[in-house]
C-alpha cells in the first residue's frame, strides 16, 4: 500500500500538464446604476505562469468599452487576449485593437479591445520558470 501511494504521488507530481494550473478571474471592483445596470467592472487574472490556462470571463458583451492592461515578469512569454461569441470552445479567436492590430503582448502594456464578444480570456504561451503575469480587463458602459 505504501509503495502504491508513493507511485501515485510521483505520477501526480511529474505527469505532463499537471504542473500548470487554471487561473481564475476575480472581480476587483464593480459599479452599478440605481436601476441595477452594470456601469463598470474590473476583472483580473493574477500570477499567470508558463503553461497555465485562464478561466474565461463570461459576460464581456454586456459592456461597450473594454481595455486591457498586462504586467509582470515575462521571461519570453506572450499573452494573447482571445474571445468568442458562442459556447463552442473551438470558436475562440484573437481580439483586436481598434487599429486592427491583434492583441498579443510580450511586455507590460495597455490596449483597447474593439470586438464585442461574450467570452474573454488571456492565453499565455512560451515563457520560463520565472514567468508571472497579471492581466486586468476594465469593462464599462
Amino acid at each position: 500500500m505504501k509503495k502504491y501511494a508513493i507511485c501515485l504521488l510521483l505520477l501526480i507530481l511529474f505527469a505532463p500538464g499537471v504542473q500548470a494550473g487554471t487561473v481564475p478571474y476575480e472581480v476587483l471592483s464593480s459599479q452599478t446604476t440605481e436601476t441595477g445596470n452594470y456601469r463598470s467592472w474590473r476583472v483580473r487574472w493574477a500570477g499567470i505562469e508558463n503553461g497555465d490556462t485562464c478561466q474565461e470571463y463570461p459576460e464581456a458583451a454586456a459592456f461597450t468599452v473594454k481595455s486591457v492592461q498586462v504586467d509582470g515578469t515575462w521571461a519570453g512569454a506572450t499573452v494573447a487576449i482571445k474571445g468568442r461569441a458562442t459556447t463552442d470552445l473551438t470558436a475562440q479567436v484573437l481580439r483586436a485593437h481598434p487599429s486592427g492590430v491583434l492583441l498579443n503582448f510580450t511586455d507590460n502594456d495597455t490596449a483597447l479591445i474593439s470586438e464585442n464578444f461574450r467570452y474573454l480570456t488571456p492565453v499565455i504561451s512560451g515563457g520560463g520558470p520565472t514567468t508571472s503575469i497579471s492581466v486586468v480587463v476594465e469593462l464599462s458602459n
